[in-house]
């Protein structure tokens, strides 16, 4: 079929006005382009590339050159924090071991109540010793625990034990600096009169007694029917302290014999005490071992009903020479105890 040949062909195709054929010049410099923008794109992710690898090299150099230094931190952290752990022993005290579970006392006597235990094989510190009616007893420090599963007095707690439940120390202890200036007799100590405002009144979660106190006085857990004792000093030149005796009227003769038991606790050992006891309170004078003396203490006493048949003796104790200014505050910490 023969072709039809349209005039307009001419001016579409092949005029000034019309499409420009593009050719192998043109092909040329359009692939160059191309390759050119992918060339500028592959360089730009190599140099990324090339910098962040510089840069990750820079970051381990620098962790490696910093890191026995942080190293070096932390282990001197934790060796700090592991020396602050282990008490620090007291210089020339010699050392020993507990032969059996004792308690720490507060007193060189076996009625004097505990600061919590020292088991065999712990590490003692020897302190002093001293012979009370022909036993010997010696004033430890718990140094090093030798079975952490049983339970014990905190590390640094110091207290009395008996002569035969310890060996012998390393070396004879150092004789102690103010040994030679103690009195004969009992001295009295000053003491200055407790602020009322900085009394509150505390729970012992081991008895749920609740006794009031100084806020600066520390409680101390020396028994299961003893609720609180709290001191200015570890050697308790004063404090209150409530007692739970059971198995005793509450009558006169009752009322005597818990008193007279409590007051044993914190006592000298076979030293005289004067009660003026009026029906169920009153106070009491006696003599107490305070750091290594025989100090007069007065103490103003409440005896209550207890749960069970039990009497609840509260007794709130300062020296002598400081009675007269406590009174009334003593009264009112004795006073509002609750023994449950």
């Amino acid at each position: 079929m023969p072709s039809k040949i349209d005039p307009n062909d001419w001016d579409a195709n092949f005029s000034a006005k019309g499409p420009r054929q593009q050719g192998p010049l043109g092909v040329l410099l359009q692939t160059l382009l191309v390759l050119g923008i992918a060339g500028g794109l592959g360089y730009g992710v190599w140099l990324l590339n090339e910098t962040m690898s510089e840069q990750n090299a820079a970051n381990a150099a620098t962790a490696t050159a910093v890191a026995p230094t942080i190293f070096a931190r932390a282990t001197q952290r934790s060796i700090q924090a592991t020396q602050d752990a282990i008490p620090t022993a007291t210089p020339n005290l010699p050392i020993g071991r507990s032969l059996a579970t004792s308690g720490l006392r507060f007193e060189p006597n076996e009625r004097s109540q505990s600061k919590g235990n020292v088991n065999p094989n712990d590490s003692l510190q020897y302190i002093e010793s001293r012979e009370v009616g022909g036993v010997l007893w010696w004033n430890v420090r718990l140094f090093e625990r030798a079975n952490m599963d049983l339970p014990a007095a905190e590390l640094g707690t110091s207290g009395w034990v008996l002569a035969t439940t310890v060996t012998e120390p390393s070396a004879p202890p150092p004789v102690v600096a103010d040994s030679t200036a103690v009195p004969a007799g009992p001295v009295d100590l000053p003491t200055t009169p407790i602020d009322p405002s900085s009394v509150i009144l505390t729970r012992n979660a081991n008895t749920n007694m609740s006794v009031s106190h100084p806020q600066a006085w520390t409680e101390y857990v020396i028994g299961e029917n003893l609720a609180v004792f709290f001191s200015t000093a570890v050697d308790g030149e004063q404090g209150i302290l409530a007692n739970k005796v059971i198995g005793k009227n509450n009558d006169v003769a009752g009322i005597q014999a818990a008193i007279e038991e409590t007051i044993n606790i914190l006592a000298a050992p076979n030293s005289q005490r004067e009660y003026a006891i009026n029906a169920s309170e009153g106070t009491v004078k006696f003599v107490r071992v305070v750091r290594g003396q025989e100090a007069k203490i007065q103490a103003f006493v409440t005896v209550k009903p207890g749960p069970g048949g039990s009497l609840g003796v509260i007794v709130g104790f300062v020296p002598e020479s400081g009675f007269a200014a406590n009174q009334a505050i003593l009264q009112q910490m004795t006073r509002s105890a609750i023994i449950q």
